[in-house]
């Protein structure tokens, strides 16, 4: 009796443990069904337009973001090499706060159509999902959103201001070496003039664009060590100094070269080996300052530190909060280093905990989340449905409008006689071709007429080719020339009659200097089957943060362009009746290069050169 009695409570309290055990893995199965359709609903929802924003990234020649797809590769084997492979629900300020980013820029992008906000969104849910999932030893994984975040491309314009400016500092690195070989030379903003020829600074730091791949390659490093994410400043810094060392070394060997060597290393092979090989060296220098760093934020303390000095609270505080050691005690083993990221336990639990683990009443929100996870999901692919449609609908129009690349493009080269004489009031004094390299202080090639008189001078310009409508002003904003106002006007009329087409606004910009001088911009563009391209809305506002703001949405036209303008310079401001008669000039400039386009009588056709986009 009492051994059947006994067998009985054995079977119902294993029959109790089965259930629990069944219970806990439903809910388990909950938790990771609700998660798993969590992000994958802001998957769906993001990947359209960013798979878009990466295709248009390519389309318009960004050449500093050469190295997005390894950055991409490299982010994806990181994360399958260190996730713990179990799905987390968002958790934390950092979680939630990334997602309720990422639906807002999301919603704006489906607004204005941009690509770029999409690729915001998409590396806002990814972060949101580093800082939810952990590695191997419990560890976050945020710190591969430092290097995914590398992938999206500086806003308005930034990425080229910094390059130029970089460019800037690499001219004056640049002339000091060829100083201190004794290379006879002069510098003149970005160009430095040799014995045998003039060396655009641009055209010997184009191709491999170090400062964005440096930068990248600092956050992998963040990443990969599983440092604390205020690492990431320093070493950001530091690549950037690298980078402008790399390519300070690499024009001073393209002008080594061209003087020693008589060899043009600007083009070909030649210009490519030296291009990777500064990288290289360049790399070794912030990998060397990586670990300087290191060496600088080592632990203080040690198991041979007796108890009295592990109690020392400077060393306590340096130790936790800059070189993350954990603490232990005084006759306790040596300190070891935290897992990547951070934010553990020293018993190997998450400071914010796996949200719901072990838990009744976590498994019933899981359960209960079911339902907002299907509203999230069906939303999710009606916005991707939304985003592929206007993808395809936007490729229609750019196909409509597509000729070919920009280094596949012909050159349309007016014949000098196009512009002679005068230009309305303006005394034309002679007309310079710049389509190679030996006319890198223009950076496009271009056709240049200039004048001059007492009163103003300056030069009438069309510079080609271009991917849509090239904003000027930045050009003369980097030669350190502040811009007052901008606007739209109506083109004069100039005593003629306007071509068929011909386009009822152009931009005007007005500039000013230190002292007393003051520059003035006429511009437009014309297409190369002789049609006019009317300015964009940015040109409406004098405003530099207005103006780039307005750049976040896609241009109103899309293809290859050639950019026409009148620049003049003078030491007082001109008056309404001179702007009226430069503006009248302008026109007629505008006008005598459109005819030559559409009777197609261009003095020559060639491919388009290296030469880099930098100024007009």
């Amino acid at each position: 009796m009492a051994l059947s009695l006994g067998s009985g409570v054995m079977r119902g309290v294993n029959l109790g443990i089965t259930q629990a055990e069944s219970a806990e893995r439903s809910e388990r199965a909950s938790r990771l069904g609700s998660g798993m359709g969590l992000w994958g609903a802001l998957l769906v929802a993001s990947a359209p337009l960013f798979a878009y924003y990466l295709a248009a990234l390519y389309r318009d020649e960004r050449t500093h973001y050469q190295f997005v797809p390894f950055a991409l590769l490299g982010v994806a084997v990181l994360c399958f090499a260190r996730f713990d492979r179990r799905v987390r629900p968002p958790s934390g300020i950092v979680g939630w706060g990334a997602i309720g980013l990422g639906v807002v820029t999301l919603l704006t992008a489906g607004l204005l159509f941009s690509p770029w906000l999409g690729a915001v969104t998409f590396v806002a849910f990814c972060t949101a999902f580093f800082w939810s999932a952990r590695d191997r030893q419990g560890g976050r994984l945020i710190g591969l959103a430092l290097p995914l975040a590398m992938v999206v491309h500086l806003p308005l314009g930034l990425d080229h201001l910094l390059i130029v400016q970089l460019q800037q500092i690499t001219t004056r690195i640049s002339s000091s070496l060829l100083d201190r070989l004794a290379v006879p030379h002069t510098t003149a903003g970005n160009v430095i003039g040799l014995v045998n020829r003039d060396l655009f600074v641009a055209e010997a730091c184009s191709g491999v664009q170090s400062v964005f791949t440096l930068l990248c390659v600092a956050s992998f490093l963040v990443a990969y060590r599983g440092y604390r994410l205020w690492y990431a400043p320093p070493l950001w810094a530091a690549a950037v100094a690298m980078a402008v060392l790399g390519n300070s070394l690499r024009v001073t060997i393209v002008a080594l070269a061209s003087v020693w060597l008589e060899k043009d290393w600007t083009t070909g092979i030649s210009h490519e080996l030296v291009g990777y090989f500064c990288l290289g060296a360049a790399t070794l220098l912030l990998l060397a300052f990586d670990q300087f760093l290191q060496a600088m934020v080592h632990p203080i303390r040690g198991k041979q530190f007796s108890a009295v000095a592990a109690k020392n609270a400077v060393a306590n505080a340096w130790d936790r909060w800059v070189a993350w050691a954990e603490p232990v005690v005084a006759s306790g083993p040596a300190l070891a280093l935290a897992p990547a990221g951070g934010g553990s336990l020293p018993g190997g639990g998450s400071l914010l905990g796996d949200a719901g683990e072990g838990s009744g009443e976590a498994a019933g929100r899981a359960r209960g989340a079911w339902p907002v996870t299907g509203l999230l999901g069906a939303g999710a692919v009606l916005a991707a449905a939304w985003f592929s449609y206007r993808i395809v609908e936007d490729f229609h129009v750019r196909g409509a409008r597509w000729t070919v690349s920009l280094d596949e493009q012909p050159l349309f080269i007016p014949p000098a006689e196009t512009i002679s004489g005068s230009l309305g009031t303006l005394r034309v004094d002679g007309h310079r071709a710049m389509h190679d390299e030996e006319g890198g202080g223009i950076g496009r090639p271009a056709d240049v007429w200039v004048f001059g008189d007492d009163r103003v001078r300056g030069q009438f310009v069309l510079s080609q080719p271009y991917l849509g409508w090239h904003d000027l002003c930045l050009c003369y904003q980097i030669r350190d020339w502040e811009l007052v106002d901008s606007e739209i006007l109506a083109p004069a009329g100039g005593g003629q009659e306007p071509l068929a087409d011909d386009p009822l606004r152009i931009g005007f910009a007005r500039f000013r200097k230190a002292g007393q001088n003051n520059g003035y911009l006429w511009v437009s563009a014309i297409t190369y089957d002789g049609q006019p391209v009317e300015p964009p809305p940015p040109m409406v506002t004098s405003s530099a943060l207005g103006r780039r703001l307005q750049t976040l949405t896609e241009p109103e036209y899309v293809g290859n362009l050639m950019m026409v303008q009148l620049w003049v310079e003078t030491t007082g401001r001109l008056g309404a009746d001179e702007l009226t008669k430069l503006r009248a000039s302008f026109d007629e400039g505008r006008r005598l290069i459109r005819q030559s386009v559409l009777q197609g009588t261009p003095g020559a056709v060639s491919p388009v050169s290296s030469s880099p986009e930098v100024l007009p």
